[in-house]
């Protein structure tokens, strides 16, 4: 360090000051301080602990603290105090019995413990000025930065407890195998006992068992004769019963033949009858409506004819009297009504007598069982628009045809085949869905495909579904005899009718027909 030497030369010495630095007379110039460098030593605050807080109690630094209770939770309030710096002081504490090592608390004044386990604990707190340089200190009275207190263990956490645990545990641990092995003994003896009158029940049974056997033996000898002699008796009667039921099942297909004929022969008497009778009335209410639209249109024509000649003349009044006649009738609302209305009128009459056309078409009488070139398509589109009032609130039909040539067949037969299997669709879809009708052709066949997103059947049903009376549905709801019927049908064409379904996804029916049938 230098050391510099001042004289004032016998004249009284001067100290000047300018705010930040003192200023001295030297031999060898001026001296100047700077007091910002002179920094005093850090004084160590004053640290007390002021209460412990635990539950809704409070207790003070001078409370012998001794809590008994199963709730562990406390709080631990502590205060610093440091004239120079009172917001700079820095803390940190520790528990001693509980922690390890010291916490920074920083600033913060307080302290929160849970769950702490019994036993007696020093909480110590030191504190800082000066930022980092400085040491962590208890301040001037070291007893106030600490507080001591006591958590009294519950019955079951006292040493004594533990101990009495610990040999009750040793002394069961000792007793257990003679207490077991005592049960077993005594269960052993229950099991021999047990055994030999089981053995006894068993050698009694088995006496009785072989008495009754002898018995029965004899009964069988006896029933062995009787049975012979009644075999005989039945392979006698089964052959008389092969002969019965051989004839049974000719009647029962002539029968179920004849029920089929009757049906269909009924339904297209009926069919054309009511074609026959509706198709008088619809022909000339048609032929009515062309000739009232002819005239309306007519005497339309004249009126504008008449209004212009009127026009043109000279005699004002009986134009004033044609006009007011034609304001009265609203004749101009008329004549572009009139047109309209006919129109309307001859649309539904040939939608009606499209409808008589299509009902004759399904029910047409095969006469004689002839058989003739027809057309699937136009036997599809028939039975669609009979069967539409009973489909058209549940499904959507799409119609994917493809090229079909004619075909040799019955076409009333094979439109009923196509009205049951679409019957069927539609009864399988409980809300509405799509029923798809596809066409098309496989070498010398032609093929129908009819689809639906229904229901399903499932897959124990439906290899019965073409059985004769065979039906899921409830009583009173069929007959079971439309798809049987159906079977028949495609059979005496020499084709085929086969179901794919899948449960709670849907059914498709697939019929394939050849195109033309053997001489």
């Amino acid at each position: 360090m230098q050391h510099v030497h001042c004289c004032n030369g016998g004249v009284r010495s001067r100290i000047l000051v300018d705010g930040t630095s003192l200023w001295f007379p030297a031999i060898h110039g001026a001296v100047r301080v700077d007091t910002k460098s002179i920094v005093p030593p850090p004084l160590p605050p004053t640290i007390v602990v002021e209460q412990l807080h635990h539950g809704d109690r409070w207790y003070g630094a001078q409370d012998a603290i001794s809590i008994d209770s199963p709730q562990r939770d406390i709080e631990l309030r502590f205060t610093g105090l440091s004239f120079r710096e009172p917001r700079g002081i820095s803390f940190r504490y520790r528990l001693e019995g509980y922690d390890t090592e010291w916490h920074e608390a920083g600033t913060r004044r307080s302290a929160f413990y849970t769950n702490l386990p019994p036993g007696n604990f020093q909480f110590r707190v030191e504190a800082r000025t000066g930022g980092l340089l400085s040491e962590f200190t208890t301040g001037g009275n070291p007893m106030l930065a600490q507080m001591s207190f006591e958590l009294v263990p519950r019955w079951f956490e006292r040493r004594s407890m533990r101990i009495a645990g610990i040999i009750l545990l040793l002394v069961l641990a000792a007793i257990a195998p003679l207490v077991i092995r005592q049960r077993y003994h005594h269960r052993g003896l229950q099991l021999e006992a047990q055994v030999r009158e089981r053995t006894r029940e068993l050698r009694d049974a088995n006496e009785k068992q072989i008495r009754a056997n002898m018995a029965l033996q004899d009964s069988n000898l006896r029933l062995a004769e009787q049975v012979e002699e009644r075999l005989a008796a039945e392979r006698a009667l089964q052959t008389s019963n092969t002969d019965l039921l051989a004839l049974n099942h000719k009647l029962e297909d002539a029968q179920n033949q004849l029920i089929q004929s009757e049906k269909l022969a009924s339904i297209g008497q009926l069919a054309a009858g009511v074609a026959h009778e509706i198709n008088n009335p619809i022909a000339y209410v048609g032929s009515n409506l062309r000739t009232l639209q002819r005239y309306a249109a007519q005497l339309l024509a004249a009126m504008e004819a008449l209004t212009a000649e009127l026009t043109r003349g000279s005699n004002a009044e009986t134009y004033a009297e044609l006009k007011q006649i034609r304001a009265h009738f609203d004749v101009d609302a008329l004549a572009a009504d009139l047109p309209e209305l006919v129109d309307e009128s001859r649309e539904g009459i040939e939608r009606v007598a499209k409808i008589v056309r299509d009902l004759r078409d399904f029910s047409r009488i095969d006469r004689d069982n002839a058989w003739v070139v027809a057309d699937v398509h136009r036997g599809l589109e028939s039975t669609l628009n009979i069967v539409a009032s009973e489909l058209k609130f549940k499904a959507r039909i799409v119609k994917n045809f493809g090229e079909l040539p004619p075909i040799k067949c019955l076409p009333s037969e094979l439109n009923q085949v196509f009205m049951n299997v679409l019957m069927n669709a539609g009864q399988a879809i409980k809300e509405r869905g799509v029923i798809t009708v596809d066409t098309g052709r496989s070498a010398d066949k032609i093929w129908v495909s009819i689809s639906d997103d229904g229901e399903g059947i499932p897959a124990d049903v439906l290899p019965r579904i073409f059985d004769p009376f065979y039906t899921t549905k409830p009583v009173g709801s069929g007959t079971g005899l439309g798809l049987s019927i159906s079977y028949g049908i495609v059979l005496k064409h020499g084709g085929t009718i086969e179901a794919a379904s899948v449960l709670g996804e849907g059914t498709s029916m697939r019929v394939e027909l050849p195109i033309e049938q053997p001489a």
